[in-house]
């Protein structure tokens, strides 16, 4: 399902709005994405279902420190590392 899903989003980027095509493609993208909508909110349901009630009040606190590490890796990357010069023996 994930490749058809991707496979679809890659031809609608490249498809133009112009194009007899791109009614069905968009369609089809407005579908999956429903379908992941659905899927991510069945998911998020099982997970609360088992969780006591402490730990469901601990999940903002959880989300917020999980955006701010997001934020600061997006705002300050590590810096690319460089390939090492062998040495050379003299």
């Amino acid at each position: 399902m994930g490749a058809s899903m991707r496979s679809n989003h890659e031809a609608l980027e490249a498809t133009a709005p112009t194009d007899a095509g791109y009614p069905a493609l968009l369609a089809t993208e407005k579908a999956n994405a429903a379908k992941r909508i659905e899927q991510m909110s069945a998911v998020k349901t099982q997970i609360y279902a088992v969780l006591t009630p402490a730990q469901i009040k601990q999940i903002p606190a959880v989300i917020a420190a999980d955006k701010a590490k997001w934020q600061q890796r997006h705002e300050n990357p590590a810096p690319a590392s460089t390939p090492s010069t062998p040495a050379t023996s003299s």
